[in-house]
């Protein structure tokens, strides 16, 4: 594999850390930053320690998934005692079963607790930052743990408590839906997985600067309290579910950034997918021609020509994935930033002329490549090029 990042290492140390950040799901990488848990306050009153965290108290991942979170605790001063954090399983014969990680280390339970020193927190004013996470191999279950706050080992009565837990399913639910919603209905797949429970599909439609708003409609959706832009459609996720998006617009340049959770009965996110929203979808001239091009150039490669010719950026991904894949920016009129094409069984001729917007090119595959010109992509950000 060989990857060219064509931004400064710094951005790539950023984009690296991106899987750690705290509320992500491990399918997705998703961040939730819509319903953040808030403080939780300390233990022991009155002593002004408290933690707070964008993490859910429950997070859901699949059988040998990991999760990874960030978590601040803040001190009543800079005075005040830096502490040491205590990691413990509410069952600690489930030690056996699942890997913390402490800023990106494993680590293991001795008598049942990790230890975690104030030399190994980031520091900065009455703050103390500690980014951890754990793997869970493969026995599914629910993993209580608590995260606790001591002004030394020797102190037996925390500041502060973080409660939390692990939620591991065989088989996670999602939620599916176009790289581009650029059609006034669209399509949402849920795939319930193992989850046995009722839940709840909120949809929250982001407004970008500059653009017309747009609205959601569907069946069984409801405006969701003191929100203009999100809808909630409780569902009994009995099987997998398919539901009709409605968009509408007063304007002629609607532009938004659609985020789609799928969140238990208690609020908690289970999963998240997002998309660019495009209606009415106004594509740059020069970059319809460029991919109209591509299809003549390459009349034997099926996949190609059907995933242009049919617009599939506007459909829900199929299962298994797709070998082609096309996204558009958020703007009207839009251009391609991102063109992802591997293992086609023909050799490719792949002419980007007229592309100028890429922001990251994705090659793979072992078949017959001819040399491409990519010196007109002033955007391009990324280069990936495998086998």
């Amino acid at each position: 594999m060989k990857h060219f990042s064509l931004k400064q290492c710094a951005l790539a140390l950023c984009l690296g850390l991106a899987s750690f950040l705290p509320g992500q799901s491990v399918a997705t990488n998703a961040p939730d930053v819509s319903s953040p848990i808030g403080k939780e306050l300390a233990a022991e009153e009155g002593s002004g320690y408290f933690f707070e965290s964008w993490n859910r108290k429950a997070y859901y991942m699949s059988t040998n998934g990991s999760g990874g979170h960030e978590l601040w605790l803040t001190r009543p001063s800079e005075t005040s005692p830096k502490v040491y954090l205590k990691i413990s399983l509410k069952d600690s014969s489930q030690a056996d079963n699942i890997t913390f990680h402490v800023q990106w280390e494993d680590r293991s339970f001795e008598d049942g607790a990790i230890w975690i020193e104030p030399s190994e927190c980031s520091s900065n004013g009455t703050g103390q930052t500690i980014v951890w996470g754990a793997k869970v191999k493969s026995v599914k279950g629910s993993y209580p743990y608590t995260i606790a706050a001591y002004t030394s080992k020797e102190a037996t009565t925390p500041v502060a408590t973080w409660n939390a837990t692990y939620l591991v399913l065989e088989n996670m639910p999602s939620v599916s839906l176009p790289n581009n919603i650029c059609s006034e209905n669209f399509e949402i797949v849920v795939k319930k997985g193992d989850l046995n429970q009722n839940a709840y599909l909120e949809v929250t439609l982001r407004e970008v600067e500059g653009y017309d708003p747009i609205t959601f409609s569907a069946t069984g959706f409801t405006s969701k309290e003191n929100t203009t832009n999100t809808w909630v459609n409780k569902l009994q996720l009995l099987s997998d579910t398919k539901i009709t998006g409605k968009l509408s617009t007063t304007g002629k340049n609607g532009v938004a950034n659609c985020n789609i959770a799928l969140r238990d009965e208690n609020g908690d996110r289970i999963y998240s997918a997002s998309s660019g929203v495009l209606y009415p979808f106004n594509p740059a001239d020069s970059d319809l021609a460029a991919l109209k091009k591509m299809v003549e150039q390459n009349p034997t490669c099926t996949e190609l020509v059907d995933y242009i010719n049919n617009q599939k950026w506007g459909q829900p991904k199929a299962d298994g994935g797709s070998n082609i894949e096309i996204k558009w920016e958020a703007a009207s009129p839009a251009h391609v930033t991102y063109f992802r094409v591997e293992d086609q069984k023909d050799s490719i001729k792949l002419d980007f002329t007229g592309l100028d917007a890429i922001q990251t090119l994705y090659l793979a595959g072992d078949r017959a490549l001819a040399p491409i010109n990519i010196s007109h992509m002033s955007k391009l950000e990324h280069l990936y090029l495998y086998n």
